[in-house]
């Protein structure tokens, strides 16, 4: 075997596996379209070693554009880079969401945090926010929300037919936002949160967007999981200096009541 037939035995390895993702969508496996595949020495040599009519292809039977299913599969590719970056670095996030909008068009995108032990989420981060009257940092009480029906479903669902109460609930009609889908963001076998897109086009999502939303889910759930954990590490070690300075007033011969005060303010700004 040469190294071009080398070469599109690795392709037609990545199509199969991506219709069988829900990537591509139609029938880009048959064994027909496969045939049409080639890997080849590029017209132009200025343009590499090889060349791949992959592109063209498959966009016939997945109703795409050549040029719109390379930006796609380039997009994802992106993202694969991005998460291999911490998301606490400066303008992570929003590159990570440009991506994401290339592959799937929104209004919102956030991601959430789920807090089991405090039966609560926390938004880390978003964009659109303001229109349902939230920002990053925010916390929202599990009942009070549709995180988890998402967790519990371990898959990307629909979420514009959920009913929310109070405030939030008022804010999403108020919003616009009538087409909703969120996928789990699980990592070794737990879902630690949650991706959620919406738009304000009446049925913009279908099958075709959940499989790609899962995908996408798939990819960052790893680093999401590793930004929890750190600032986790964060809010502890930042625990444990507030207490060394309490046990620090106490030793200090000051009043009863000048060390209640500081301790109280120590402990306030650890609530």
């Amino acid at each position: 075997m040469n190294l071009f037939a080398e070469i599109k035995t690795v392709v037609l390895e990545a199509v199969a596996r991506l219709a069988a993702e829900g990537v591509l969508p139609g029938e880009p496996a048959t064994s027909e379209i496969m045939a049409g595949i080639t890997v080849e020495p590029p017209r132009d040599a200025s343009h590499g070693d090889m060349a791949t009519n992959a592109a063209m292809v498959l966009a016939r039977p997945a109703g795409l554009k050549p040029r719109d299913l390379a930006a796609e599969r380039a997009a994802y590719a992106e993202i694969g880079r991005i998460v291999g970056i911490p998301f606490s670095v400066a303008n992570v996030y929003k590159r990570f969401a440009d991506q994401v909008a290339k592959i799937i068009p929104f209004e919102l995108i956030s991601i959430a945090h789920l807090d089991w032990e405090r039966d609560q989420i926390k938004v880390m981060y978003g964009i659109g926010l303001e229109a349902l009257g939230l920002s990053e940092g925010d916390t929202i009480s599990l009942k009070d929300s549709v995180v988890a029906e998402i967790a519990n479903a371990k898959k990307a669902i629909r979420t514009d037919g959920h009913r929310y109460d109070g405030s939030l609930g008022r804010a999403l009609g108020a919003s616009g936002l009538v087409s909703r889908i969120a996928t789990p963001l699980i990592a070794n076998d737990k879902v630690v949160g949650t991706l959620h897109l919406g738009s304000r086009i009446p049925d913009a999502y279908g099958d075709l967007e959940l499989a790609k939303l899962e995908i996408v889910g798939n990819q960052i759930a790893g680093a999401i999981a590793s930004e929890i954990l750190i600032q986790k590490e964060r809010d502890r070690a930042s625990q444990l200096e507030s207490l060394y300075y309490v046990a620090a007033v106490i030793a200090q011969p000051l009043s009863f009541e000048e060390k209640a005060q500081r301790i109280v303010d120590t402990l306030s700004s650890m609530a």
